[in-house]
């Protein structure tokens, strides 16, 4: 048996709110984030159960929310959908291809497919694009240069 702590190795900070009052704290994507019994935000993801991601932060209208879950975290999916759609967001696309490439890049999720969430379908697909190269800071789309060029 190992002495390393066991997972979740991450303790959410802040105050204890409702599961709503997370969803709109990963939506705004700042200041100060609470946590919930089952849901807690890391920068741009937010994890149910301490360490399994269900939602990717995108941009600030723009959300993948995880496909495959597990049989017990159904209920929690659908949960946090019907809260998207409560803050004005729909499910734009299904199993949404480049989500597998922002999924890599954030959580490290190889296998798992994501459903694009957003308000607005052009800006959603536009916000996808930009994370799947790699956001603003990516050379390929004008950033992340060395200084002087």
């Amino acid at each position: 048996m190992s002495d390393w702590p066991l997972p979740p190795l991450y303790e959410p900070r802040g105050p204890r709110d409702t599961d709503e009052e997370v969803v709109r704290a990963f939506l705004r994507h700042a200041g100060p984030t609470p946590h919930s019994a089952r849901l807690h935000v890391e920068d741009r993801v937010l994890r149910v159960d301490g360490d399994m991601p269900l939602a990717l932060w995108v941009g600030p209208r723009t959300v993948l929310l995880l496909f495959d879950l597990p049989d017990d975290l159904v209920d929690i999916r659908a949960a946090v959908a019907t809260m998207l759609a409560a803050e004005g967001l729909t499910m734009l696309d299904e199993q949404q291809p480049l989500g597998i490439v922002v999924g890599m890049q954030l959580v490290g999720a190889r296998t798992v497919t994501w459903d694009l969430w957003g308000d607005d379908i052009d800006e959603a697909f536009a916000e996808l694009r930009k994370a799947a190269m790699g956001g603003d800071g990516d050379m390929l789309l004008g950033g992340g240069l060395p200084p002087g060029f």
